[in-house]
């Protein structure tokens, strides 16, 4: 980085002139009105890159100056000059528990890495409250605006292009397409030649980056990044750039995204590539850079720090960076920010204690350590529904091989509506999540903006599951407690979970309690959880060979509907199913849910059709239930009380996401 000593002498304010002008830009002519006027008269040329320090003078000129004496009488004002303090410097630690093995973006992934990340670039766009906003990017890409278009394109036969079917195929004899009219046609067959076909084209526009060397960001930055990450070597998001058929800059910020042919990306404002400092980097291949000292150690920021040091097993310092396009605004609010790595959660909360550390983040402590946080001295704890919640999946149709001497339990809705019923789902907030969190009553919580307030809500009602139950068919009929079906089999089933989870196995301890009182003997079993989660035909879960399952799943910035979408079961795919690697283990299949979950799936986002369809779909799974929903997990943080403007969000990867206002109060 490059700063100026600018010194109030006439020769040396020249001089730091000419070392500051910005390369390759254009000469500015320096008159003498310019500087302090001095008695040695002088006359100050244009000043050239190439200029000397004799090309800045000529001859002198002769000037007569008449001194007049002031009169003794009148004393001549002095102002003393008041000073003015210079604050002092912020400094914020942030514990994290682990060491980023890199800090390159088509690296091997981790959370430590994105942190860290997060305050060296501005992303083009975040994620916060199950939306996208523009961050890097002056503003999201739209159809309203214009910067989202569809356009009719010619292709000729070798180019590729979608097929109707969804796959992307070189266009040849034989290939079905969509035409830019509407017409389905084979080609080779309707059509030989050229073809007129829709292609999606988007605009993104960045904000005005400059990298922390002074460079500013370009539009070619965001194009060589695209060619980086389509390289075979890099660990790189695939599935978007096989979408593509081209990526450029329309000028020093905008760059333009083409689909292939026939191709409508209903999320169509991610297409979008961080940019890379191609003037950093590009001396290496894509193999290269996955082991270089600058793209792994000490890449160049566009955000609103820098790296300065990164002592290994220890921490990373990032400091101010002097170019960030914001700073205008005061931002950073802090001078620098060090990420020290802690070993457990305890060394978080001492740091903490001991002022060492300003932030604790979600990877360093736990929902064990929040009453220990609250117990403790100037340390504010914080807790926010996160991307995971918990759920036990009913066997509504498994395997044959598992079903054939097991009485069909879970295909009647009164039977799995009982069992939501009976279980007391609060109680398991109230212990497992010091009451922080609420249940859920579908597979979205209830912060989601899709989340509907009519849904039923299941709240522990015994007599209620009792009369459900009976109607069903299921009464005691020895007196034993037990319920038995018509043939005098009593309803005994297994619940399904993992054994390393203390959480989940006292969660399935309370479960079987709560259905007993409702006269269903539970029976609790746990396994390894590379046995749990094994592919089918052999894994328990996955084979679809189990009557409850208590597992999490993870919460999408949309609601989950393909879950337990009937496309998704698993199962072996000469029956007609998905395969052993899908992921809707009930087995359970409802058409109209399946309806309004493929067009919610297909809808643009946050289109009314989006809404209308993912909303139907909830209040499906709400009244059929093939899984009861329990709770989203909350992750935790904490601060010290000093800290500002630190928030959590439900749909953010890191907690820093707002690193540039995140401050440290001082006292008065």
């Amino acid at each position: 980085m490059q700063r100026c000593l600018w010194l109030f002498l006439s020769v040396s304010l020249l001089l730091g002139l000419m070392a500051c002008q910005d390369e390759g830009a254009t000469p500015t002519a320096v008159t003498g009105n310019d500087v302090a006027a001095t008695s040695s008269a002088t006359r100050i040329t244009e000043i050239t890159p190439d200029a000397t320090l004799d090309d800045l003078f000529e001859e002198p000129i002769e000037v007569t100056v008449e001194v007049t004496e002031m009169p003794t009488a009148v004393p001549i004002a002095t102002t003393e000059p008041t000073p003015t303090a210079t604050p002092e410097p912020k400094h914020l630690a942030v514990c994290i528990g682990s060491e980023p093995d890199s800090l390159y973006v088509y690296g091997t992934q981790s959370y430590a890495k994105t942190m860290v990340r997060q305050a060296l670039f501005e992303d083009p766009y975040t994620t916060l409250t199950y939306d996208y906003q523009p961050w890097g990017l002056a503003a999201l890409p739209s159809v309203e605006d214009g910067t989202a278009v569809i356009v009719d394109v010619n292709i000729e036969r070798g180019e590729r292009v979608m097929d109707v079917d969804g796959r992307i195929v070189v266009l040849d004899n034989g290939v079905t397409i969509l035409t830019s009219d509407g017409e389905t046609i084979t080609y080779g067959r309707d059509i030989t030649g050229t073809v007129t076909m829709p292609q999606q084209q988007v605009e993104f526009t960045f904000n005005p980056l400059v990298w922390s060397d002074g460079t500013p960001l370009n539009a070619s930055d965001s194009v060589y990044s695209f060619q980086v990450a389509a390289d075979p070597a890099s660990r790189s998001d695939k599935i978007r750039i096989d979408h593509t058929a081209r990526y450029e800059a329309v000028d020093e910020l905008t760059v333009r995204w083409s689909g292939v042919p026939g191709y409508s990306d209903r999320e169509f404002f991610r297409n979008v590539w961080t940019p890379l400092p191609q003037h950093q980097f590009e001396r290496y291949s894509p193999t290269g850079l996955l082991s270089a000292i600058e793209s792994n150690q000490s890449p160049l920021s566009n955000g609103p720090v820098m790296l300065d040091s990164w002592v290994p097993g220890e921490a990373i310092t990032l400091v101010k960076n002097p170019y960030y396009y914001r700073q205008v605004e005061g931002l950073p609010r802090v001078d620098s920010v060090t990420f020290k790595f802690v070993a457990d959660s305890q060394a978080a909360i001492d740091a903490l204690q001991a002022g060492e550390c300003h932030i604790a983040t979600h990877d360093t402590v736990f929902m064990d350590d929040v009453a220990a946080l609250e117990a403790a001295e100037a340390i504010v704890p914080y807790l926010q529904t996160g991307a995971v919640f918990e759920q036990i999946s009913f066997s509504v149709d498994p395997v044959i091989a598992y079903g054939v001497n097991r009485t069909d339990w879970f295909e009647d809705v009164q039977v799995r509506q009982a069992f939501a019923l009976c279980t007391d789902r609060q109680a398991m907030v109230d212990e497992v999540l010091l009451g922080r969190s609420q249940p859920m009553n579908s597979y979205s919580p209830q912060d989601h903006p899709l989340y509907a307030a009519d849904l039923q809500a299941w709240s522990r009602d015994v007599a209620g599951a009792d009369q459900l139950l009976t109607s069903a068919g299921y009464v005691d009929q020895d007196g034993d407690g037990v319920r038995e079906n018509a043939n005098g089999e009593p309803f005994a089933i297994n619940l399904l979970t993992m054994s390393e989870s203390t959480s989940r196995l006292r969660m399935a301890e309370m479960f079987a309690n709560d259905l007993a009182e409702c006269g269903v003997a539970v029976t609790v079993t746990a396994v390894p959880s590379p046995e749990f989660f094994t592919d089918g035909p052999l894994g328990p879960l996955f084979g679809r060979q189990f009557d409850l399952a208590l597992f999490a799943w993870r919460l999408g910035m949309e609601p989950s509907c393909q879950l337990y979408a009937t496309a998704s079961i698993t199962g072996d795919p000469a029956d007609g199913l998905g395969g052993w690697d899908n992921v809707n283990v009930t087995g359970w299949s409802d058409p109209e849910f399946d309806a309004a979950c493929n067009v919610a799936r297909t809808a643009v986002f946050n289109s009314e059709e989006y809404v209308q369809n993912h909303q139907a779909a909830l209040q499906i799974f709400n009244e059929q239930l093939p899984a009861i929903p329990l709770f989203p997990r909350l992750n935790v943080a904490a601060t010290r009380s000093e800290v500002e403007n630190f928030a959590l969000d439900a749909t953010h990867d890191v907690e820093l996401w707002n690193i540039a206002q995140i401050d440290l109060r001082t006292e008065d």
